[in-house]
């Protein structure tokens, strides 16, 4: 992926929380807003959750 990539995918949240979540590695979505969690798994986290 790290070859194909177009941004740099930072987290993002408040830095003071007491959770804090870790993708594998960024997807396409992801990849193209430059945001973590914003494609398919993350469609599914935010239901999970």
């Amino acid at each position: 992926m790290y070859l194909s990539r177009t941004k740099v995918v930072p987290g993002e949240g408040n830095n003071k929380s007491k959770v804090m979540f870790i993708g594998e590695a960024p997807g396409e979505e992801e990849d193209l807003k430059g945001r973590p969690f914003v494609g398919k798994a993350g469609q599914l986290l935010t239901k999970i959750l």
